[in-house]
């Protein structure tokens, strides 16, 4: 084994940059659609106005700091650090679409246990099914053996992982396999227009019904698309934060991010 000084070239600065455009625009979008949607109901529409709000001094925050030359080389900070502030659009823009319906529509304290308690069960399921499954092709496709460097000082994670740990592809030996392995796309892009015209249509038939329609159809496209996505954080949280912690209590090492070969 190597006992050479793994090389890392500072990148976290670029990903800084990226996001203060990323964290805007996403806060943005998800605030006009809120501000829209509250009008409509005739609700508050401060936490639209905060939302954009923070949006936009993120970004601002986030573009100041990639002026400095920022290098975060410990795997763990740079997966809470990084990770958060990059996947956190994705849930403002996935959790407004999908969750609006549940948190602007008003229901029966009974109704909402049974809607929240339904989601919760749901995401909770679809992420230890997930996790189930990533921890077998971990240990199947021998993953810390192939990806983590041990050097005299310091255990190194190599910056472009080698091992595919992607899920095998939906089979084609069942119905429901073969239509989405086939047209999902097509299924995808049909079913997405059902937001307006599910607006349209109850503006027509009930003046006061519209909005809750085009919530409802959001909620059925967006929720699952939260779901899944929430799903993928977890896998992602299991391998570079607890693989890692699990490393360096083993090993008494930190695990750094590495740039360039092993010798």
């Amino acid at each position: 084994m190597s006992h050479r000084r793994a090389k890392r070239k500072t990148f976290d600065s670029a990903l800084f940059k990226a996001l203060s455009l990323f964290w805007p625009i996403s806060c943005l979008f998800s605030s006009a659609i809120l501000w829209i949607f509250s009008e409509e109901l005739g609700q508050d529409t401060t936490p639209s106005i905060t939302l954009a709000s923070s949006g936009i001094i993120a970004g601002a925050c986030l573009f100041s700091a990639s002026l400095f030359r920022i290098e975060i080389r410990r795997v763990i900070s740079w997966a809470i650090a990084m990770g958060l502030l990059a996947i956190s659009p994705y849930f403002i823009v996935f959790g407004t679409l999908g969750l609006a319906y549940f948190l602007l529509i008003p229901h029966p304290s009974q109704v909402s246990f049974m809607q929240w308690g339904a989601i919760v069960f749901a995401g909770t399921l679809w992420c230890w099914l997930d996790l189930r499954d990533l921890r077998r092709r971990v240990t199947a496709k021998g993953y810390v053996e192939h990806e983590f460097i041990e050097f005299e000082d310091h255990v190194a994670l190599r910056s472009e992982c080698k091992t595919n740990l992607d899920a095998p592809p939906v089979t084609d030996k069942t119905l429901l396999g073969r239509l989405w392995h086939r047209h999902g796309t097509q299924l995808f892009v049909a079913i997405a227009p059902l937001a307006s015209a599910g607006y349209a249509i109850s503006r027509v038939a009930d003046s006061t019904g519209g909005i809750e329609a085009v919530l409802l159809v959001l909620a059925v496209l967006g929720l699952p698309l939260l779901l899944w996505f929430f799903s993928k954080v977890v896998c992602g949280f299991y391998l570079h934060v607890y693989l890692v912690y699990q490393i360096e209590r083993r090993s008494g090492k930190p695990v750094l991010l590495q740039n360039g070969d092993r010798d």
